[in-house]
């Protein structure tokens, strides 16, 4: 649009209409005084507009449509939405106003922050919410990837209306924002509404949010991080450090793809190598997962699984073996294409509604990325991945010595054990 305002619409046979807005920055963007700002703001939001003052004028009209608002925020972008079969236009209306021209009433903050301290404290009660943020401070140091995203009850509680005020008037800019739309709507329409409540007067100088680059120096002052935690299982996180070509950029597809695949061989499936050694045949684990984090400008790679404390030091040894395997034998086609086969599904299937539909196109427009339909993108970065390109992953990747574990739980037994395993 005119504005800066980028559009992105797929039309489906659907009778559901999805509407998405994605502001870039996310947390990352914060300031250290900020920090858990975006969160804030993004529940402060849905509070009140200009044209809809008050958060139960708000739920009710959208409510009595039938539609599901809600919005998100991580670490590089805020995103708000809603699905509906009806009254499209009136969704437009309010997520237009609430998004641009939030009121931000003092009565309001007020009483979101008692909200917002109720959910940080669940996140603290929760195991694998408190083992997630132990591995990536672990892995990301202080870079804002590894900070919260809520942030403490200590910082929520310092920030002040003019904290979402400035957030607010530097990234929920047009040039910063994407409006993406799926579902039974032509384009013509989603154009019209679009331009008639995200354009006319809808004027900012900012431009799209440049995410904090990533210190690829950076190393973490141990391999072995430890929390101790009344839990009849560990929890644990192997992970490398954050790795330049695993990022959601243009030009960068195929290799996160690789490292993708590399992560559904390891531990994509019941039949997948960990899983089929390290919990199928000897029952060492109940959960064994492996895969890529992507981030815009970095992503890492990591082993998630849960363990009895008595298994955990056989679990890990299992593990590196199993790495060694892949270094020293490599893998075979047959692996390749079933590794292909389970990813090409699991995306299918993700792309069959229209509210995920909406959010990858929103995605990958807020990261400058193609648009492509599944079988474009199957076509151009799955199916030219070789087993030379997995290996070459493999060998960046794989390695021991480029391995850091993180657990929660019981761990003072095992931690000599898995600190000399680690070294």
């Amino acid at each position: 649009m005119g504005n800066g305002l980028w559009v992105v619409h797929k039309e489906m046979p659907n009778p559901l209409v999805a509407l998405t807005i994605h502001i870039k920055g996310g947390s990352s963007v914060e300031q250290p005084e900020e920090i858990g700002s975006a969160h804030f703001l993004e529940h402060m939001v849905f509070k009140a507009g200009e044209k809809f003052p008050s958060e139960e004028l708000i739920s009710g009209l959208i409510e009595q449509e039938g539609a599901m608002p809600n919005a998100y925020t991580s670490h590089d972008r805020i995103c708000f939405y809603a699905l509906t079969q009806s009254n499209v236009e009136l969704m437009f209306d309010i997520l237009s106003d609430c998004i641009i021209r939030p009121l931000f009433k003092a009565d309001d903050i007020s009483t979101e922050l008692g909200r917002v301290l109720q959910e940080i404290a669940e996140d603290d009660d929760d195991p694998k919410e408190v083992h997630a943020r132990l591995f990536s401070r672990m892995i990301w140091g202080r870079h804002p990837y590894g900070e919260s995203i809520t942030g403490t009850a200590e910082q929520v509680s310092s920030l002040t209306r003019d904290t979402f005020l400035n957030y607010h008037a530097k990234y929920f800019v047009p040039r910063n924002m994407v409006l993406s739309v799926a579902g039974g709507i032509k384009s013509e329409k989603v154009f019209e509404l679009a331009f008639k409540y995200f354009g006319d007067g809808f004027e900012r100088p900012y431009g799209r949010a440049i995410l904090p680059s990533v210190d690829f120096s950076y190393v973490p002052d141990r391999k072995l991080f430890l929390r101790e935690n009344d839990l009849k299982q560990l929890k644990c996180t192997m992970g490398t450090l954050p790795a330049e070509w695993i990022r959601s950029q243009k030009g960068f597809e195929k290799s996160r793809v690789t490292a993708t695949l590399l992560g559904v061989i390891l531990g994509g499936g019941t039949s997948s190598r960990l899983f089929s050694k390290v919990s199928s045949q000897k029952g060492l684990v109940y959960y064994i997962q492996a895969g890529a984090s992507v981030y815009e400008n970095a992503g890492n790679f990591r082993i998630d699984f849960g363990a009895d404390p008595v298994n955990v030091v056989p679990a890990v040894a299992m593990i590196f073996d199993e790495l060694d395997s892949i270094l020293i034998n490599g893998i075979t086609e047959k692996e390749l294409q079933k590794a292909k086969n389970i990813y090409k599904t699991s995306v299918a299937t993700h792309l069959e509604s229209a509210l995920n539909i909406a959010f990858a196109g929103g995605s990958a427009e807020m990261h400058g990325l193609d648009l492509h339909t599944s079988e474009e993108f199957f076509d151009s970065y799955v199916d030219p991945v070789t087993v030379i390109d997995i290996m070459a992953a493999a060998k960046d990747l794989l390695p021991k010595s480029k391995f850091y574990l993180a657990a929660l739980g019981k761990v003072a037994d095992n931690a000599k054990a898995l600190e000399s395993m680690l070294s």
